[in-house]
């Protein structure tokens, strides 16, 4: 075997070793979190929100035709999630959302300049997204992982540091990031999984996922929440009513209760309680 042979065969053996050297090590990474052990410095500031809001309650917050800003303001002092283009309504009201949550790259490449620039303390991202956004220190990632379904709920995550399970809508990851964190008593608002738009252009398609261009401000609370011809995904609200289902049984049998507090809010899935009851 004459030298350049022996030099392409150590390249290959190298390049198998490194292979597996690198599967293994993920394999490793997946088997700790999984048990709840950090091995990244972002798993370890992840970590820090398990369990630090024992037994408190959250709102979920929506962008949907049933949210008002009057509720917003009521909910100034409590603990809340949101998502998404929320930050639109920020000139017209002091709330902010305690946790801003993302599990859509689109979100992330089109409005990265008004994520970062606006003055929301913490924000949750989906690992995928870490090319896209800034180093910011607010940001924390999440392991999002897409299980696909149609007729059967979705599994919800306990254990956000091993995975946070997406389910058509983003509200599901804010829902298990909120379990995770302590809250048993949730509450959601604005969150109507009805929409309504007229498509003008389909931009891109990926599986079940269609990106497109349509007139969909009545599926908003806020004309202002989406501006003329800004790309979206086509909503799919059947399957994301299975992940409601799938958080409301797990919250329900693991001690924990959530509730839909918007009164004009069409969803069906959780129990109504009056939002001005809760004040």
């Amino acid at each position: 075997m004459n030298s350049n042979s022996k030099n392409i065969t150590f390249s290959k053996v190298k390049s198998i070793s490194c292979r597996k050297v690198k599967s293994i090590k993920s394999k490793f990474c997946i088997f700790l979190r999984h048990l709840s052990i950090p091995v990244t410095a972002n798993d370890f500031r992840l970590r820090l929100y398990k369990g630090r809001y024992p037994n408190k309650r959250c709102f979920i917050v929506g962008s949907g035709p049933s949210m008002k800003i009057e509720y917003l303001e009521r909910l100034k002092h409590e603990y809340t999630f949101s998502a998404n283009q929320i930050f639109r309504c920020f000139g017209s009201t002091a709330w902010r959302p305690n946790f801003y949550v993302i599990g859509d790259s689109n979100i992330g490449e089109i409005h990265k300049t008004s994520i970062l620039g606006s003055d929301m303390k913490r924000i949750f991202v989906s690992s995928h997204m870490a090319p896209i956004l800034n180093n910011d220190s607010r940001i924390i990632y999440f392991n999002k992982t897409h299980e696909d379904y149609t007729d059967s709920p979705p599994l919800f995550s306990s254990n956000c540091l091993e995975r946070v399970e997406g389910g058509y809508t983003v509200s599901y990851l804010a829902m298990q990031l909120a379990w995770y964190m302590g809250f048993r008593e949730i509450y959601t608002i604005g969150i109507d999984a009805k929409y309504s738009s007229i498509i003008k252009q389909v931009v891109a398609e990926s599986g079940d996922y269609t990106l497109v261009k349509s007139d969909s401000t009545e599926s908003y609370f806020l004309p202002s929440m989406i501006q003329p011809d800004e790309p979206t995904y086509i909503p799919l609200p059947d399957r994301q009513i299975l992940a409601y289902q799938s958080t409301k049984e797990y919250i329900e049998t693991h001690g924990g209760v959530i509730y839909n507090a918007a009164p004009e809010s069409p969803l069906e899935v959780f129990k109504r309680v009056e939002f001005d009851s809760l004040f």
